[in-house]
């Protein structure tokens, strides 16, 4: 656990996300949640006895089950998120657990036996652009992002100028971006890069400021180059995936594997292709 000040601190060691926590004098306010049970029962522990305070409030920055599969372990703490999260929750069928299973089975196999009595947390309080939570002397900014997925938000301390991203930044790691919107995604980089940041917590990855995140920006400039290049020449995604330099891609964010990259960058060309299609549609 790393402290920020005297009233944040984070964890970035555990698997799927990182998370982190606001001492107020009303209570604490975590945002978002380990993935693994077992994770999620020790950060619930470590972080009231530190402190000797209950949770108060959970901040979901996303619908994705990195950041949300272990709420119920806080129960009946409030959860709060972008009104996109309740939306998505009620269009979930009745097998929706069953197939969040079998996505975690993959790349965690050993955390799906833990997850057997899983319960998805629908959020309490929503918002749909900002929202600021108070919560004794602390005021949380709560900030629609977009852009990696349509539900990402980030949580803004402008007193402390710490800046929790979600997955819209990611720290020396390909993102994923199967549901993103990347010219929104770029909006809100810039967006964060003009707000008072001494201390930027991603996603995943190490903490960082906010100057990293212009390699992300340039990242997704490439691939959207690459892939608005191949539709000039009425080629498809599958093209831009050709015309990839894996090399120059790994240069971005050396410490993965390329296998990884490759399966994670085929996604995302794909996803850009959709994009830039919907986008020559509209005009």
């Amino acid at each position: 656990m790393q402290q920020l000040d005297s009233d944040v601190c984070v964890e970035t060691g555990y698997e799927g996300a990182n998370v982190g926590c606001v001492r107020t004098d009303r209570g604490l306010i975590l945002i978002d949640t380990p993935m693994r049970p077992r994770d999620a029962r020790a950060w619930r522990a470590r972080v009231t006895q530190l402190t000797g305070q209950e949770v108060r409030y959970v901040i979901n920055t996303s619908y994705h089950p990195y950041h949300m599969l272990s709420h119920h372990f806080f129960a009946p703490v409030p959860v709060i998120a972008h009104r996109t999260v309740w939306d998505q929750f009620e269009s979930w069928s009745g097998n929706q657990r069953q197939r969040i299973l079998e996505a975690l089975r993959e790349e965690y196999a050993e955390a799906v036996g833990a997850h057997e009595e899983l319960r998805i947390t629908r959020p309490r309080l929503t918002f749909t652009d900002r929202m600021i939570l108070h919560c004794g002397e602390k005021s949380l900014r709560l900030i629609h992002l977009g852009g990696h997925s349509p539900a990402a938000i980030g949580v803004y301390l402008p007193e402390n100028e710490i800046f929790f991203s979600g997955d819209v930044v990611v720290n020396r790691q390909h993102p994923d971006m199967e549901e993103a919107h990347t010219e929104q995604w770029l909006r809100a980089l810039t967006d964060i890069r003009r707000l008072r940041i001494k201390v930027l917590v991603p996603g995943c990855g190490p903490l960082c400021t906010k100057e990293d995140t212009q390699r992300l920006s340039a990242y997704i400039r490439l691939l959207r180059r690459r892939v608005r290049s191949c539709m000039k020449g009425s080629q498809g995604w599958k093209e831009a995936l050709d015309s990839i330099d894996m090399e120059e891609l790994m240069e971005f964010f050396p410490t993965e594997t390329t296998a990884t990259v490759e399966k994670r960058v085929r996604a995302s060309l794909r996803r850009v292709y959709e994009e830039l299609q919907m986008e020559g549609k509209s005009l």
